[in-house]
């Protein structure tokens, strides 16, 4: 027996780390050949200093891509954090002279506001997810408008410290589209997550309920009831199922249940009879409910004798059925099980003429009897005393 189960909130979640470990990994490679490449060009430009603080921005994002590897995402997406910070840092300190400096930072600074909204995301504390990018924005602010003065720390030629911001601004461009690239990748990846289980959750919901009532819960998104003036209800019932289900197995008696009520479920589909419910081993099923059909009860016998036929294929099984026409009530009940259900005299008359009934025979009342319309004429008429009912003319059909 297979059954297609999922999970959404563990999937999402599985999904999510993914994307977040990719995202980490990307960021993680991008600084360590951006720094990499900038730590050859100090090297051989014989800046010491800014070389070696290069240098460190680039064990941090090595460091990151050994813990992505590592699966410590956490600690890999914090190391990017260090490094960026690192190299903020580091051009922060490239001026020619108190007045004059590189004005990449509060780009770098967007950089790792956006990385930081990103890879925060599933942080539980809620300060921490909002403090961090937000503070990588305030600083964005403070340098660019120079509120922040420039140290001049390490000097450069203007030319060079020319060309160096630009090369820097550049890059830092270049990977705020980069990272927006990869935004946009999430939320395409999740409104096709999101299409795809509403489209599953839609599915079995209409496995589960007739489709003008799916149809109707979608629209009206809550409980609802309506009078049904007239329709057919049966109920189906396995004979000598409980000295039977002693004798198998739990996997044997579910398969088993399984296959034969599959068979009816097809039946009703191929029939046009809403089936409502299963109640242990019987089978509770409807005509005229809950969209109106004239022939409720000739389509309800004619469902009940197909039950019969495949019964005859189970040699372990027969079926006792019972029948009963009237008005009911109907409607959606339930805030987490939500189950389409059918309630009055009319259903509790038609379990009462199945649990009185015969084996592999179906017990129709006269409501139902006359509104078969000629239909099954050789039907034996009795009495039978029914459960809160009292005694009650019914007509026995052959299967």
């Amino acid at each position: 027996m297979e059954h297609q189960y999922f999970d959404t909130s563990k999937t999402w979640n599985t999904a999510h780390k993914r994307r977040i470990k990719t995202f980490v990994n990307t960021c993680a490679w991008i600084v360590f050949l951006m720094s990499f490449s900038w730590s050859i060009y100090w090297l051989l430009s014989g800046l010491w200093s800014i070389f070696s603080m290069i240098s460190v921005v680039m064990i941090c994002s090595m460091a990151s891509i050994y813990w992505a590897r590592k699966q410590r995402i956490v600690l890999a997406a914090r190391s990017i954090i260090v490094s960026g910070g690192l190299y903020i840092l580091t051009i922060y300190l490239l001026t020619t002279n108190p007045n004059s400096g590189n004005h990449t930072s509060p780009f770098w600074f967007i950089v790792l506001a956006l990385y930081s909204y990103f890879v925060l995301s599933s942080e539980k504390n809620k300060y921490v997810k909002e403090i961090i990018p937000t503070a990588f924005i305030v600083l964005a602010f403070l340098t660019y408008f120079k509120i922040i003065p420039y140290m001049g720390v390490i000097r450069l030629e203007e030319e060079r410290l020319r060309v160096v911001s630009m090369v820097d601004l550049f890059s830092s461009l270049i990977i705020i589209l980069i990272i927006t690239r990869l935004f946009l990748l999430e939320i395409t990846e999740a409104e096709s997550t999101l299409v795809q289980y509403s489209d599953r959750l839609d599915g079995l919901v209409d496995n589960m309920l007739p489709k003008s009532v799916a149809d109707r819960l979608r629209k009206e998104g809550s409980t609802f009831a309506e009078y049904i003036p007239e329709c057919s209800v049966l109920f189906a019932d396995i004979c000598g199922f409980t000295p039977w289900s002693e004798k198998q197995s739990p996997t044997q008696l579910v398969d088993k249940l399984n296959e034969l009520f599959t068979e009816f479920d097809d039946l009703a589909e191929k029939m046009g009879v809403t089936k409502i419910k299963t109640i242990g081993d019987a089978y509770m099923a409807a005509a005229g409910a809950p969209e109106y059909r004239s022939d409720h009860a000739l389509a309800l016998v004619k469902f009940a004798n197909a039950l019969h036929e495949v019964a005859e294929r189970y040699p372990e099984f027969t079926f006792r059925c019972g029948i009963h026409s009237g008005p009911v009530v109907a409607g959606i009940i339930g805030k987490k099980r939500i189950i389409y259900d059918l309630w009055g005299d009319t259903v509790n008359t038609a379990s009462r003429l199945e649990s009185h009934g015969f084996s592999s025979k179906t017990v129709v009342s006269e409501a139902t009897f006359a509104a078969l319309k000629g239909h099954y004429p050789n039907s034996q008429q009795m009495t039978l005393t029914l459960k809160g009912k009292g005694e009650m003319s019914v007509f026995v059909l052959n299967a």
